[in-house]
């Protein structure tokens, strides 16, 4: 991403109020309780929504985005309930996870196709991809490229080797969940 990116979702986030009501997202507080806890990866963190509950549910969690304001507002909330959440501003289009270091990896609503392939080998045998994002035209969408959507059976086949657990469509969201066998 460019400067002009960050400074795109940095005057996002400025219009809203920190944490104006977000919680969590819903497939992932549905799926959390069959999750093993260990390190996670917030692909796309925002203010930490999905990282502040992963934290306070038992993970250690690494919490990236473009925008360090959004960021920002996520380590504060994180240092006030006193969770294990690190941030880092981070061009998610050039970074590159290190392999075999997470027992989960979830991007909501932040999907990109090489940034996947590098997150499943970064995913330590045991752990868990999990994406989720609102599909085209429906109520709450964002306005994404068609770069950024996932389809998913592009998501089985890009993680081959993996046990999946979730892969619907519902409430106008796509969800997926698989588990790393080996």
């Amino acid at each position: 991403m460019s400067r002009a990116d960050r400074e795109k979702w940095d005057r996002r986030w400025l219009k809203r109020d920190a944490h104006s009501g977000l919680g969590a997202d819903p497939f992932l507080v549905e799926v959390l309780p069959r999750l093993r806890r260990g390190r996670a990866l917030d692909l796309g963190a925002g203010e930490g929504r999905n990282a502040l509950l992963l934290a306070g549910s038992g993970f250690r969690v690494d919490a990236l985005d473009i925008s360090p304001v959004a960021l920002d507002r996520a380590a504060r909330a994180a240092r006030e309930r006193g969770l294990p959440v690190r941030c880092a501003v981070v061009d998610l289009e050039a970074w590159l996870p290190p392999a075999g270091t997470y027992d989960l990896v979830v991007g909501v609503d932040f999907y990109q196709r090489p940034l996947l392939l590098a997150a499943r080998e970064a995913v330590r045998p045991g752990g868990a991809v999990l994406a989720a994002q609102y599909a085209p035209g429906t109520h709450g969408a964002h306005e994404v490229s068609p770069a950024y959507r996932f389809e998913l059976e592009d998501l089985r086949a890009l993680l081959s080797g993996f046990d999946v657990r979730v892969a619907r469509e519902q409430g106008g969201r796509r969800e997926f969940l698989a588990v790393r066998v080996r």
